[in-house]
């Protein structure tokens, strides 16, 4: 299937249904997957949009997936939400699930932290980078006070679902230093 084939099934319809069915096509086909994430890459509305909704259903259901882009994806992640708020967020909800490599920690925790403080980002990105930045912090424990410090600073102002992960994650990291 050429990658031209792979964006007109992608950009046939915007629906949860049309993209169960292109990630079910694509499955543990490594050379559609890579397309599948140039296309994300690419940054043209909507098909990046579209083509990282299908990324995370693919990468749910085979995370392994995603390993041999990390550093790509790590590189162009601070630019996602600049073309569309979905990039960063499906992106950032697959970095909160899988571990992230060492190499790799200190890039995210910087882009994650920048995503975290920036009130104008929408909630979602800053949740999971929240998530990401703890998973971080778990291997690197001389974190946690930083991140403590953050999540408490916007803790009661901000939405019911950024308070609600805040919390749970000041209570591990309260209950791991115990």
């Amino acid at each position: 299937m050429s990658k031209q084939e792979l964006e007109s099934m992608i950009l046939a319809g915007n629906s949860r249904f049309n993209v169960d069915l292109v990630a079910n096509f694509i499955g543990t086909n490594e050379e559609l997957f890579k397309e599948l994430i140039e296309l994300t890459h690419r940054g043209d509305k909507p098909i990046a949009q579209r083509a990282s909704w299908i990324m995370t259903v693919v990468t749910d259901k085979y995370p392994w997936m995603i390993l041999p882009y990390l550093n790509e994806i790590t590189d162009k992640l601070p630019k996602y939400s600049l073309i569309h708020p979905a990039l960063a967020r499906n992106t950032l909800r697959q970095l909160a699930q899988i571990e992230i490599p060492e190499e790799l920690m200190g890039k995210l925790f910087d882009c994650c932290y920048n995503f975290l403080i920036d009130t104008k980002q929408p909630v979602a990105i800053r949740v999971y980078s929240m998530q990401v930045l703890f998973n971080i912090s778990v291997k690197e424990p001389e974190l946690q006070g930083e991140l403590k410090l953050i999540l408490e600073t916007y803790l009661n102002e901000s939405s019911a679902g950024f308070m609600s992960r805040a919390g749970k994650l000041l209570k591990k990291m309260n209950q791991q230093s115990v």
